[in-house]
């Protein structure tokens, strides 16, 4: 898919017409029975994450628990954290709004309420330092300009690596990417950030 094509099917949808009732998506996002298995991953694509985390040394870091983070978006309750889509936060607090505008508009477009969690990690975390890299050149060359492919590829190749995840991604020293978010960690507040 070209950038282009991938600019025009976000703005199509960012302009779709939406119906004024909201509602929980969590329908939508709920857990299939079946056991977490990762994402395909390519050789190429787990060869250009690799390259990526050895520039800085592949260094792992440890979440510790009881450690808090920060998530925006459409999660409304602790059922529509699922463990087969990375979680991505922020493990600084005053970064935690930074989605706000993000997250008020993926809940209008699916037709449910935004919110703000604080998020407690449940046991150590074992995180790869991405050493504040940027996945914009991967998206491009190895996920057809796709982020939700580029999130399922990191997810795959953290697992099987046997990590939990990645911190300092995306050009922030406090991003944080939780790959099994629904065992990891836990609802500490909740709130409602839209409408």
């Amino acid at each position: 898919m070209s950038v282009f094509r991938a600019l025009a099917d976000f703005v199509s949808r960012l302009f779709a017409p939406k119906t004024s009732a909201v509602q929980s998506c969590a329908p939508a996002m709920t857990a299939p029975a079946a056991p977490v298995t990762p994402s395909p991953l390519s050789q190429e694509q787990a060869s250009a994450l690799l390259a990526i985390w050895s520039v800085s040394g592949a260094v792992i870091v440890t979440l510790g628990p009881g450690t808090l983070i920060w998530h925006e978006g459409i999660i409304a309750s602790a059922t529509d954290i699922i463990d087969e889509k990375a979680l991505w936060c922020t493990r600084n607090q005053a970064k935690a709004t930074r989605y706000a505008i993000i997250a008020k508009e993926w809940a209008q477009t699916n037709n449910c309420s935004a919110h703000r969690l604080c998020l407690r990690v449940r046991r150590p975390l074992k995180m790869a330092d991405f050493d504040g890299a940027s996945m914009n050149d991967f998206t491009l060359r190895y996920c057809d300009v796709n982020h939700g492919k580029m999130k399922a590829a990191l997810r795959a190749w953290c697992l099987q690596h046997a990590l939990d995840g990645v911190v300092n991604v995306g050009g922030d020293a406090d991003e944080v990417v939780i790959c099994r978010p629904a065992t990891e960690l836990d609802i500490d507040s909740n709130n409602q950030i839209w409408p």
